[in-house]
């Protein structure tokens, strides 16, 4: 939530990025969101997600911001992988990093190459070891591509580079489908058939501001 994200997102489309997030997380799953500038911020509290958990990161989506004055992306990492020190067999265990620039905690010379070497040589092999993944994404071409795709390829995540924050709703897909396992329909043709016993499913389509709105027929032929 640094000030530069006014420039790299003016129309603050993290916002649709993360309530399209919130609608796909599976039931049942911990999951948590913090904003970071020079300081980390819960946004919406780690709990497992139900229909209230869903709620209230819908609402607390718009009180993503630019205020923030730094980048500290070590703090945000350590904020959201807090109690994993040790693997979990049981557990699959992602973090999502969205940043527009470089690790950035301080004006004091070498504070910021501190806080990178520590990033990197403490918290990222203890990351590694407890069986985190990190996925990152690259907002802007002043973002720290080459610190982004070492956390990502130290943990066989991904890195995806965003050239603007348009991009952002199809590149959290990408990344959400990578991070979290969901049950999925083949469409052919225009059609796709859901099982009798599923109670509810979400249709996600994209397509132009400009282009015919889209339309779902159901089985009756009702619109």
């Amino acid at each position: 939530v640094s000030g530069s994200m006014k420039k790299n997102d003016p129309a603050n489309l993290r916002v649709p990025a993360l309530k399209l997030l919130t609608n796909l997380l599976p039931k049942g799953s911990p999951a948590g969101v913090w904003l970071f500038g020079e300081k980390v911020e819960p946004l919406v509290a780690w709990k497992p997600v139900d229909k209230a958990w869903q709620q209230s990161a819908l609402a607390a989506s718009n009180r993503i911001h630019y205020r923030g004055l730094f980048t500290n992306i070590g703090d945000a990492i350590a904020a959201t992988s807090f109690g994993w020190d040790k693997p979990d067999l049981h557990t699959k265990r992602s973090i999502i990093l969205l940043t527009d620039g470089m690790l950035d905690v301080s004006k004091a010379p070498g504070k910021n190459e501190v806080a990178r070497r520590k990033l990197m040589d403490a918290d990222l092999p203890q990351l590694k070891a407890s069986g985190a993944v990190i996925h990152t994404i690259a907002l802007s071409r002043e973002a720290d591509a080459e610190l982004l795709g070492k956390l990502s390829g130290a943990t066989d995540g991904w890195f995806q580079s965003a050239e603007k924050a348009e991009d952002l709703q199809r590149i959290f897909l990408k990344i959400f489908e990578q991070a979290t396992a969901r049950d999925s329909l083949p469409l052919a043709n225009n059609r796709f058939k859901v099982d009798a016993s599923i109670e509810e499913f979400t249709l996600l389509a994209f397509r132009k501001s400009d282009s015919t709105p889209t339309t779902l027929i159901a089985p009756g032929g009702k619109s």
